[in-house]
């Protein structure tokens, strides 16, 4: 009696024994109410990771799923993420829209067809104004989405604007008009319509892995990607989210690792970095976004390859910029402590590199190619560090800008104050930077010009003595060890 009351003690004093991790599978052909075995799996992604426990891993079968994925306040732990994961990187597509069949040919001459009972109408366009407030802005555009055979038809925004190629969402009648070229019938095509928005939304999920999914084709609305990672120590990594209305990808949080994704084809831009911290882009392409012709987004607001603001060690390494509509990498309102290495930015409409209203970043062993207008834009930052950079082929290859400026300040750590909290924010311009060992050759018209604002003049040129004491000999830019090189030119 005593040994049993001995081991008996010991058993109950003994810590819980760690949770085995499990494989759980789902399939398109699955159901929810299967227990999610490789031979009953379970159906929708959504209700699968609710089962999901700390260390657990879910398998997609390969597919198309066609739903939202929204998670809240669901995470694994150091060492056992949820790990959700295609069984073959590329096979899984979680797509925002449904094929449309029973289209009836209009009464009118012109070959329009007509397919009733569309209920889904995304965007906020006022019918009764003549044209959209912002003609050249698709925030005030309606982001309707329809594909024929794959390919983008564009939208019209107004019935008596539809035309070869175009199709319209009336909202107040609930349908569709589409008009497809050469007047060819929908009904032999295969057309399909977005009927939803943001395709995944991960919200306080922490130690989350996303592996091997395609996400496509949602109506996302602006500032709302088409995926969002919003938690702290998380990995995506051979994804790619593309053909959404605005941005694709967006991550927000702590310690996330983005690696080997890719951002394409997108109406507004390929990401968005906003409000992290030690976050890691790497090995990732973002190309051909912001050019859907009915979807276009200004350059003076958010567009391009990416867009990142108020982060802090945030790092892009080795990343493909290219043939975007706007700049290849914009970095935005304070990002601190932050670098920029051996990424390729070729032929965007737009800065290769814009680094605007920046504290100390590094930028480093880049190739910049063909961006118009500028290669590396350099405007109102404080401290960065541009070397060995390749400039060649854009219009200027390195350009000055000094606005009136202003951004968020720093705390004691150096992390941007990430509140938004406007009263609070300080003024910016370029200063000590340092420009070294770069090579800026090629470039149309200027290698590197310069445009400075009175309190950017020599202390002897200013008209106006500067209340702050800024003048061209305090600023501490330093520019040296670069080459410049301009092609001849026969007269």
């Amino acid at each position: 009696m005593k040994h049993i009351l001995t081991l008996l003690t010991a058993l109950l004093l003994a810590p819980p024994a760690a949770l085995h991790a499990a494989d759980f599978y789902a399939a398109t052909n699955g159901s929810d109410r299967n227990p999610g075995t490789k031979d009953k799996p379970f159906k929708t992604i959504s209700a699968s990771i609710y089962k999901l426990n700390a260390g657990d891993t879910l398998l997609l079968g390969k597919g198309v799923y066609h739903e939202a994925i929204k998670v809240f306040s669901k995470s694994g732990s150091p060492g056992q993420p949820i790990t959700i994961a295609a069984e073959e990187n590329g096979t899984v597509t979680v797509r925002g829209s449904v094929p449309v069949t029973g289209w009836l040919r209009s009464q009118g001459a012109q070959p329009v067809y007509i397919h009733d009972t569309w209920t889904y109408y995304f965007g906020n366009l006022d019918l009764s104004q003549p044209n959209p407030p912002r003609e050249k802005d698709a925030r005030d555009k309606p982001r309707n989405l329809l594909f024929c055979e794959g390919e983008y038809i564009p939208e019209v925004f107004y019935p008596d604007s539809l035309k070869e190629h175009s199709f319209f969402v009336d909202k107040t009648h609930q349908r569709i008009l589409l008009w497809l070229q050469n007047g060819d019938d929908p009904g032999k095509k295969l057309i399909e319509v977005a009927d939803l928005e943001t395709l995944a939304y991960f919200g306080n999920c922490n130690y989350f892995v996303i592996r091997g999914i395609r996400f496509e084709r949602g109506a996302n609305s602006d500032q709302e990607p088409l995926v969002v990672v919003r938690g702290n120590n998380c990995l995506v990594e051979d994804c790619s989210m593309s053909q959404a209305s605005a941005a694709g990808f967006g991550t927000y949080g702590s310690n996330t690792i983005v690696r080997r994704c890719v951002f394409n084809n997108n109406g507004q831009e390929g990401c968005n970095i906003f409000r992290t911290v030690n976050c890691r882009l790497e090995d990732c392409e973002s190309s051909y976004n912001n050019n859907t012709p009915d979807k276009k987004f200004s350059h003076e607001y958010s567009c391009g390859g990416g867009k990142v603001l108020l982060n802090y060690g945030l790092v892009i390494a080795r990343m493909k910029a290219q043939y975007n509509n706007g700049p290849g990498i914009w970095l935005d309102w304070s990002n601190n402590e932050s670098t920029i290495s051996n990424c390729l930015c070729t032929d965007n409409k737009g800065a290769g590199i814009f680094c605007e209203v920046q504290y100390g970043v590094h930028i480093h062993d880049n190739v910049l190619i063909g961006n118009t207008p500028h290669g590396i834009h350099l405007a109102e930052s404080d401290g960065p560090v541009f070397e060995r950079n390749l400039v060649i082929g854009s219009t200027y290859g390195l350009t000055f800008r000094d606005l009136d400026r202003k951004a968020p300040g720093l705390d004691a750590n150096g992390v941007p104050d990430m509140s938004l909290n406007w009263g609070k924010w300080v003024p910016r311009w370029n200063q000590d930077l340092v420009i070294k060992n770069n090579v800026m050759a090629f470039n149309q018209n200027n290698q590197v010009i310069m445009s400075f604002s009175e309190r950017m003049m020599p202390l002897a040129l200013q008209k106006v003595r500067q209340p702050d004491g800024l003048s061209l000999e305090t600023l501490n830019i330093k520019v040296d060890n670069n080459i410049y090189w301009a092609e001849a030119v026969e007269v």
